[in-house]
């Protein structure tokens, strides 16, 4: 049987390249190995691709022994690296799952350069076909190293929530058929692979990726591989993405029920006419979506009369605690938010003003303009002067633009009449000209991270909206008029606004219902 299917190998070969006249090959030997590589060889560099696959493919398949061994010759790998790139030039992704399969990790990783090469050729298949598939153990070493994979970069580590252990990130060309995947370290010092769907559209364009250094974000580039060929200016185009959407754990699904409890979906008090839902396209930027009728579910937190000023609160995220933090005259209080308790936290001397927070650190000011820094983990935490600049408001109206992110790295901007967000890898232009397109936006507050922004408006568009770079959405999420004055952040991948309701003198929690 054997005898008969390499004499078909060699006939196909011939008939598939008749400028080529193939010797015998009589045993699977190093020799025989070495005739099969060489007729490769020949058929490649004449881009005769499918004769090219043909003989490596019917002498792999006719000498399975060669790669069963636990002590395979380079000869023999060298072969499976030729019949990968093989298969990958002629999109073979049966081929590819196949290759795959064929020598055991353990082996491989003895042969380094040779692992190497056979992962280089299928990274060239989709992600099924990639090195991932041969199982070998992967660390941030030889993912920077990989032409397929990226090593995350130091900086991305203990910001990405539950992705502390992720090692790499790949693959570096996404195409539509291909699913973006990490790869993360588990306690037992095992790699498991984990995907990202709903990330990146997988749509008939093809992404290179790169990693930004600052913070948890993959850079795209992106081209158009459908249509007809634009000029390289008009034909690419850059796309900015972070690892926000997959962040949830245990503990923050936890979190998610308790602060759920008690939601109610939230019911319009100002619903729009036909016209004014076409007009909304007159203003926001031609890259968004626009959902006015996105509505999320809220709760009551407190009523405003437990409040010095409406304006003066927002939320510590700490040593998985959840706290609202605001101030009624010379008291500093918290409202525990997975568990309704309320607490003094500090009795000044005079009358003060909740102004910001970082992690545990809360930042309060009194009339003077004087800073104190509050620690929220201790149990009596005394107020310290600040001498240095305080982390910036996470909230602000319009008047008090540009507000600058809490990582001082990006800003929101009003000030041309655009509503935008900067940052030192992008410009987005979210509302174009809002004043002459009946826009009237008052309060301004990043979300759980500076991809993600609030404002209200007071205009015949009035109620919270929310704005959403990566999904290039903007949503109205609180259809109500006298919502006001939001504060936004996320839990794992939820994300969540405080808000002021002016109509009923009340606090209120909202999160998306679906």
């Amino acid at each position: 049987m054997k005898k008969n299917i390499l004499a078909f190998a060699i006939i196909g070969a011939v008939t598939l390249s008749n400028t080529i006249q193939a010797q015998p090959i009589e045993t699977c030997s190093d020799n025989a190995t070495a005739h099969a590589r060489n007729l490769f060889l020949k058929h490649y560099k004449k881009k005769d691709y499918t004769a090219a696959y043909y003989a490596t493919y019917l002498y792999a398949d006719s000498c399975p022994g060669l790669f069963s061994t636990q002590t395979p010759s380079s000869e023999t790998l060298w072969l499976l690296s030729d019949y990968s790139l093989a298969a990958s030039r002629t999109n073979n992704i049966n081929a590819c799952e196949s290759i795959s399969s064929l020598i055991d990790a353990s082996v491989l990783q003895q042969h380094p350069r040779i692992s190497q090469a056979i992962q280089t050729n299928l990274s060239l298949c989709s992600l099924k076909q990639t090195e991932s598939q041969l199982d070998t153990p992967l660390n941030r070493a030889t993912c920077a190293l990989d032409n397929h994979f990226l090593a995350l970069p130091d900086s991305w580590q203990n910001k990405v929530a539950n992705h502390e252990d992720v090692l790499c990130i790949g693959p570096k060309t996404l195409t539509p058929d291909t699913t973006l995947t990490v790869i993360k370290k588990g306690t037992d010092n095992q790699t498991s692979r984990i995907p990202l769907k709903n990330i990146i559209p997988n749509d008939d364009k093809n992404r290179i990726l790169f990693l930004g250094n600052e913070r948890p974000m993959m850079v795209a580039k992106v081209f158009n591989t459908k249509g007809t060929l634009l000029p390289p200016a008009a034909n690419e185009r850059t796309e900015y993405y972070s690892l926000r959407p997959y962040q949830n754990n245990e503990l923050t699904q936890q979190q998610i029920a308790k602060l759920n409890k008690g939601m109610v979906q939230s019911v319009t008090d100002n619903e729009y006419t036909a016209e004014q839902r076409a007009a909304f396209g007159q203003a926001v930027a031609a890259s968004f979506t626009v959902d006015p009728s996105d509505w999320w579910g809220h709760k009551p937190l407190l009523n405003t009369t437990e409040m010095t000023d409406q304006k003066d609160f927002l939320v510590a995220q700490y040593n998985d605690r959840l706290e609202l933090i605001y101030n009624l005259g010379n008291e500093i209080k918290k409202l525990n938010l997975l568990t309704g308790e309320k607490k003094i936290v500090y009795t000044a001397t005079e009358a003060v003003h909740v102004f910001s927070i970082q992690e545990r650190l809360l930042y309060i000011t009194n009339e003077q303009g004087d800073t104190f820094e509050l620690d929220l983990a201790m149990d009596r935490p005394s107020p310290q002067a600040v001498s240095y600049a305080p982390p910036p408001h996470k909230k602000g109206d319009i008047w008090n633009e540009p507000l600058v992110s809490m990582d001082r790295q990006s800003e929101i901007n009003t000030n041309d009449g655009d509503l935008s967000i900067e940052s030192p890898y992008y410009k987005s232009t979210v509302i174009n000209n809002f004043w002459d397109n009946q826009w009237i936006i008052s309060n301004l507050s990043w979300g759980g991270d500076t991809d993600e922004m609030y404002y209200d408006n007071t205009s015949a568009k009035a109620c919270i909206w929310r704005v959403d770079l990566l999904s290039r959405r903007v949503e109205r999420v609180i259809p109500i008029d006298a919502a006001l004055v939001p504060y936004g952040f996320r839990v794992g991948n939820v994300p969540y606004v405080v808000y002021v309701d002016t109509a009923k003198k009340q606090l209120l929690l909202a999160t998306p219902m679906k």
